[in-house]
């Protein structure tokens, strides 16, 4: 009774790993706590690389353009959604 009503109050989430604060989109393992915001996010992702022109740009570049933070758990959320890094630190779709 008492963990139904914690996430009927949005206190706890069912996704694996912890949030660094309660305003945090992804867990420390890479899991959106928030669906729309995290499909919101992911596709101006995709839309930024797909206006770069061969559809890869370097990670910091995205960081840059879209005003985040970089962060572990940013890194593991990528595979989750479809985005692939390359060991040179590029995205591609």
């Amino acid at each position: 009774a008492v963990a139904a009503a914690a996430a009927a109050a949005g206190r706890v989430t069912r996704k694996v790993g912890r949030r660094n604060s309660p305003n945090h989109l992804l867990t420390k393992a890479g899991f959106a706590t928030k669906e729309g915001p995290a499909r919101h996010l992911q596709r101006r992702i995709e839309g930024l690389l797909m206006m770069a022109g061969d559809g890869v740009l370097p990670f910091k570049a995205v960081l840059r353009a879209l005003a985040l933070k970089p962060s572990h758990s940013l890194k593991r959320w990528f595979p989750k959604v479809g985005l692939r890094s390359a060991a040179n630190g590029d995205l591609w779709v």
